[in-house]
């Protein structure tokens, strides 16, 4: 069942302030945008001048003034800066690849992915000179049970973990030591035993998706201009390429690790198609007709089930799609996806039997 709270907030703050806050700059999605990890990485700022991994701009909010902050998720923007705005404060640079540094007191919120975590803290250390500090908040059922090991590991000695309140926060001081990138993760597509390369943290990092598989079973011959939407590492895309010669592809995805990995997933498999990608919240800024859009959406946000997410997907492909086009859908059966398509489509039918998925496909697109 989906969480229905209210999508504004307000957060009151120890310097009298009270924030107004949206979850979901442009949306409503029904999820509060700040949590107690946000509050413990706010009262332990020294003058941060980096902000990493801030998803909805409550840190920066916050903090009160426009600390930089890394984000690889292009959704984030427009919520960082909607916030900004929303509360008449300065709007920081945003920046999708770590800035250039050094940087000497970084305030991080911890991602639930160990892969994540590694590979955030690898791009630190190479520009947190020795001495500088890192301070780490999560909420505490959703950071790593290795949070503390990997910081040490691979940024410098801890001198604080532990809990507070519902959140756990980890202080350490950058040292001497300079850690290996972290690799791309492979594996071979069974259908073509090409190899398929996820950056850290990408969905369906070491074996086939069985969703994507269940979509991929009902996919017929495709022409035209083909959209992975959300496309994580490019199977769906590749996988089209690899079944049709007369396809273009374009991949898009908000999650800029997702981006790299689709990359360099259609490098290695040798294709010649003409090929596009897009760092892009769902499709903003895409404007040009596709004949064919495929997705698998995700239904969780920051540990979270959220329907919000699917349904800007599918009003964005219907706004891209030609008349004759078509949507393909997979998705677990308990979503009722079909409602919502069929407030963008005139046509939706169901392809599949999967007793755990449903392959839609959505045909009439009504553009607005």
């Amino acid at each position: 069942m989906l969480r229905a709270v209210s999508d504004t907030h307000d957060w009151p703050q120890a310097d009298g302030r009270t924030l107004h806050l949206l979850r979901g700059a442009r949306r409503s999605d029904g999820l509060r945008a700040w949590d107690a990890a946000d509050g413990v990485l706010a009262e332990h700022d020294e003058d941060a001048d980096l902000l990493v991994g801030d998803r909805w701009g409550a840190l920066v909010c916050a903090l009160g003034r426009p600390v930089p902050v890394w984000s690889d998720h292009a959704a984030s923007w427009y919520d960082i800066r909607g916030n900004q705005d929303r509360n008449d404060h300065t709007r920081s640079p945003i920046s999708a690849e770590l800035p250039d540094g050094p940087h000497k007191r970084v305030l991080m919120r911890i991602p639930r992915a160990t892969e994540r975590l590694d590979d955030w803290l690898t791009a630190l250390a190479a520009q947190v000179p020795e001495g500088g500090t890192l301070a780490a908040a999560g909420m505490a059922q959703h950071v790593p049970r290795q949070a503390r090991q990997r910081v040490e590991a691979l940024f410098g000695p801890v001198h604080h973990s532990r809990g507070h309140g519902k959140a756990r926060l980890i202080l350490a001081t950058r040292d001497h030591r300079t850690p290996e990138p972290v690799p791309l993760r492979r594996w071979l597509w069974p259908e073509t035993e090409w190899p398929v390369l996820n950056a850290p943290g990408v969905f369906s990092g070491g074996s086939p998706d069985p969703g994507t598989r269940t979509l991929l079973s009902h996919l017929p011959p495709l022409r035209g201009t083909v959209l992975d939407l959300g496309c994580g590492n490019g199977v769906l895309g590749l996988a089209a390429a690899h079944r049709n010669e007369d396809v273009d592809v374009v991949f898009v995805d908000s999650d800029m690790a997702a981006i790299r990995s689709a990359r360099a997933t259609w490098d290695a498999s040798g294709l010649t198609h003409p090929v596009q990608f897009f760092h892009r919240d769902v499709l903003s800024g895409l404007k040009d007709p596709v004949d064919v859009v495929l997705c698998n959406p995700p239904f969780h946000e920051g540990g979270a089930q959220t329907s919000a997410i699917a349904a800007r997907m599918f009003a964005a492909a219907a706004s891209v799609l030609t008349d004759n086009g078509v949507l393909a859908v997979v998705a677990n059966r308990h979503l009722g996806h079909d409602v919502r398509l069929g407030r963008h489509f005139d046509d939706v039918q169901p392809v599949s039997r999967h007793p755990r998925f449903v392959v839609l496909h959505a045909r009439g697109p009504r553009r607005r």
